[in-house]
């Protein structure tokens, strides 16, 4: 199943809580709950009250963690065309200035 037609559970789209306990740490839990250990961080935002530090993850403390997926996926950018500005021209464009009316 390519990653275009694969199917997505509502759990990857949810967020979900997590009760720390020992040995938890924010790579492994970005890992279980994330599929990407390198995404530890989305957990650290999203629990700014809870995780004050990031190697210290208090123990009985209840977290958010994030959905696996969002639900709306970031698109691909277009590519750069001629009408883009290119590093040292301006796109800029004055405006001229009107005066609100006084009452």
């Amino acid at each position: 199943m390519s990653a275009e037609t694969e199917e997505v559970s509502e759990s990857d789209t949810k967020p979900r809580t997590h009760w720390i306990v020992d040995g938890d740490t924010l790579e492994e839990l970005a890992r279980r709950f994330l599929g990407d250990r390198s995404r530890w961080r989305e957990i650290r935002v999203a629990n700014p009250e809870v995780l004050t530090t990031d190697d210290l993850l208090p123990i009985g403390k209840e977290i958010l963690i994030p959905p696996r997926r969002p639900l709306n996926p970031p698109q691909p950018q277009p590519s750069l065309d001629s009408s883009v500005p290119v590093a040292g021209e301006s796109s800029l464009v004055p405006i001229p200035w009107k005066e609100s009316p006084t009452k």
